[in-house]
């Protein structure tokens, strides 16, 4: 059935609000909807604590190499380039203690 006029549409746009059954429908979907938000909310500062919470152990652990130096209040970039860099060195030194092994002695295989 077409609609000649706004008038129509917002007065049969009304009367379905006016319903109090429609309203009760509206009010749980928004209840629904602010309850998945809340749990979105809280999953994702669960996630962000987490990271957080290993950024801070990688801190702990970069600040600790080498063992004289102090440990420093870092932003999350620069406890990730530290790190980085760490692992880079451990992997260098682990490939050097290698070649070392393997030129001293020769049958050594490593596993």
């Amino acid at each position: 059935m077409p609609l000649e006029n706004d008038e129509d549409i917002d007065g049969d746009f009304e009367e379905f609000l006016s319903k109090s059954e429609c309203c009760g429908k509206l009010d749980e979907v928004d209840s629904r909807l602010k309850r998945r938000r809340q749990i979105h909310n809280a999953v994702e500062r669960k996630r962000r604590d987490h990271i957080n919470e290993m950024i801070q152990k990688l801190n702990q652990l970069i600040s600790e190499y080498p063992p004289e130096s102090e440990p420093t209040k870092s932003n999350k970039g620069e406890i990730l380039s530290k790190t980085v860099e760490y692992i880079m060195k451990m992997q260098s030194d682990l490939n050097e203690a290698i070649n070392f092994i393997r030129t001293h002695h020769p049958d050594w295989k490593r596993e």
